[in-house]
């Protein structure tokens, strides 16, 4: 039976002043530190170094978080003991970093179709029964699924050849109008020479090309023409001199209808986007949860088994994605460490 001696010693001090909670502390910090606790299976009547109990300690983790605080609140045994327990304290992080470790990635940083595909990708690795986490990877598995239909199911890709359909008739129109003031230029009448002069020039004002911006910009010149040409005074003359109201009221029903679609388009866009956005969310949560039981099953089986194959396999893919997005970057990504992703 083993003799109890007071408790004493910086090692065992520190750690009954680490937090009882998990949370409370960094998650390697956490892990390497349970060391220490494996070192107690070490200590026996028999006198022993600390070197034996280093070398322990270089080896599997297997203790809980609540073994840690009862060896902490232990009494000490005296001499090479509280030696060794002192040096296994010192040396932790240099054990821990012996394992193998899941590289993180910022997973906010892939777009949509990157981080459905990147969790597609994991989910081919980890399906697997003997992992023991198939209640994350069926969770993982419906969360993609439902990213999937999404993405495929939009309702705003349905309205995209209306709008380009509506887009082409404005086109039409505002090409029309200007290729009409141009050829009015050169009618043998005076007047109305004049009058497609004024409209050209003052299409001139717009760049060349209107029917060349973008759908907003385009909208907003448009909405312009019609304000300055039914407003103005001596081009709403011009107008009426080269009979263009036909011309001009189709162009601003072409130009509302577009808009309204367009507009419609956008409200369709941001709740697909707002739905994306949270399923992503709860991707990155499970997925945060899976590696972290994969990791605690490759701990607690003396690191082995098939967890390392998988963590080698998960490192791949994840080397890929980090590597996709340094590129987009054009800097290197800071990857290191346990924080599997960035939420």
């Amino acid at each position: 039976m083993r003799e109890s001696y007071p408790r004493a010693g910086p090692a065992l001090t520190s750690l009954r002043t680490w937090p009882y909670q998990k949370e409370a502390m960094p998650r390697n910090h956490y892990r390497a530190l349970a060391i220490v606790a494996d070192a107690e299976y070490c200590i026996s009547d028999s006198a022993f170094s600390a070197g034996n109990v280093i070398k322990k300690a270089a080896g599997p983790v297997s203790c809980s978080f609540p073994l840690l605080c009862r060896i902490a609140s232990r009494p000490l045994l005296k001499g090479e003991a509280l030696i060794a327990l002192q040096a296994a304290f010192v040396f932790w992080p240099i054990a821990f970093y012996f394992r193998a470790m899941i590289t993180g990635i910022k997973l906010t940083k892939l777009r949509n179709a990157e981080h459905f595909q990147f969790m597609s990708d994991v989910l081919t690795v980890v399906r697997m029964p003997a992992l023991q986490c198939e209640e994350h990877v069926a969770a993982l598995a419906s969360i993609v699924s439902e990213m999937h239909a999404l993405s495929v199911s939009d309702p705003s890709s349905a309205q995209l050849d209306e709008i380009a359909s509506l887009d082409d008739i404005r086109d039409d129109l505002i090409i029309g109008i200007a290729k009409l003031c141009e050829a009015h230029t050169y009618n043998p009448d005076a007047s109305i020479r004049a009058a497609a002069l004024t409209l050209s020039r003052d299409l001139e004002h717009y760049g060349s090309g209107i029917a060349m911006q973008s759908h907003n910009v385009e909208s907003a010149t448009i909405t312009s023409i019609l304000k300055d040409w039914r407003a103005k005074q001596e081009l709403h003359s011009a107008t009426n001199l080269l009979g263009m109201d036909q011309w001009l009221t189709a162009l601003e029903t072409a130009n509302n209808n577009f808009v309204a679609k367009y507009m419609l388009l956008t409200d369709l866009a941001n709740n697909t986007h707002d739905q994306m956005k949270t399923k992503r969310q709860e991707a990155n949560k499970v997925y945060n949860e899976l590696l972290e039981r994969i990791d605690g099953f490759y701990t607690i089986n003396n690191l082995t088994g098939p967890w390392e194959d998988v963590i080698n396999k998960l490192n791949d893919i994840i080397g890929q994605y980090n590597k996709l997005l340094k590129d987009r970057a054009g800097s290197p990504s800071n990857t290191d460490g346990l924080a599997f992703a960035a939420n």
